[in-house]
């Protein structure tokens, strides 16, 4: 039977250590249980940055709304949020458009101390920012304000804000599963069976000792690895392929134990 639910991954992973037998029907209460662990699973992967396939974009004008007096410009960002989308983790990426041109203007993401200490000047403005830190507000205990708040430098000139737009690019986070019949058609490949390995580990404590032997036993019948973790680690290998920067010829090469100078294009002495 093909897999196509969220149902169907946990089914398959009890199967695995034993605990229902083909075709067999898992018990409701069970299934259930198994669905809170797949989705705390999930929770967990995605603090892990490369276990998500996928970047996402977000681009929104900037508000015609002055800051606080003495501090920066600010944008929140999640559910609701000025940048309404689900909250990341972190941001990657930042620039700014020029919607007059359709221009790509760099935009530099700096650190917490490099915002919050070495800019000094906060409310000082200009055509539009071009510095950016990103405040995911998380907090002890996995509370927190609901948005992240993305802070940027100089302010935004707001007389002609509708001339620009701001950018932020992340990497995006695996759902959670509403049920046990939602649809896990649109995983990419490799991502369902990494997810029964590891299911698996998970939810043979509570189906006894004989799972727990049964996880045990889950390797690679090639590399005798266990499945759980090393398929994981697999889909990690290959979404960080997607980011990889790649130097151009013209970066001069190490040479005679000296190091590259990508300003002067030249070779330092060692």
């Amino acid at each position: 039977m093909a897999v196509q639910t969220a149902g169907d991954l946990i089914r398959i992973a009890a199967r695995r250590l034993r605990a229902v037998q083909s075709g067999e029907p898992m018990d409701a209460t069970v299934a259930a249980d198994c669905l809170d662990d797949l989705n705390l699973m999930i929770d967990s992967w995605n603090t892990e940055g490369l276990v998500s396939f996928a970047d996402q974009t977000q681009q929104v004008a900037y508000p015609v709304e002055a800051p606080a007096p003495g501090q920066a410009y600010s944008l929140t960002v999640g559910p609701g949020g000025q940048i309404n989308c689900v909250r990341p983790l972190t941001i990657d990426k930042v620039w700014v458009v020029d919607t007059t041109s359709g221009n790509i203007l760099p935009q530099a993401l700096l650190t917490e101390n490099e915002f919050q200490v070495e800019i000094r000047q906060k409310p000082s403005s200009g055509s539009y920012p071009y510095y950016a830190w990103y405040d995911a507000q998380m907090l002890a205990g996995g509370t927190g304000t609901g948005l992240g708040v993305l802070w940027l430098w100089p302010n935004p000139n707001l007389s002609n804000s509708a001339n620009f737009q701001q950018v932020i690019r992340f990497r995006a986070l695996l759902a959670a599963f509403a049920s046990l019949s939602s649809s896990v058609l649109s995983l990419p490949p490799g991502y369902q069976e990494a997810m029964i390995a590891d299911l698996a580990v998970r939810i043979a404590p509570s189906l006894g000792g004989s799972a727990v032997k049964a996880a045990a036993e889950m390797v690679d019948p090639t590399t005798k690895e266990p499945l759980a973790g090393s398929l994981r680690a697999r889909l990690k290998a290959i979404n960080s392929k997607k980011s990889a920067h790649v130097l151009g010829n013209d970066v001069p090469t190490r040479q005679g134990g000296g190091l590259p100078n990508i300003l002067t294009n030249t070779t330092n002495p060692s």
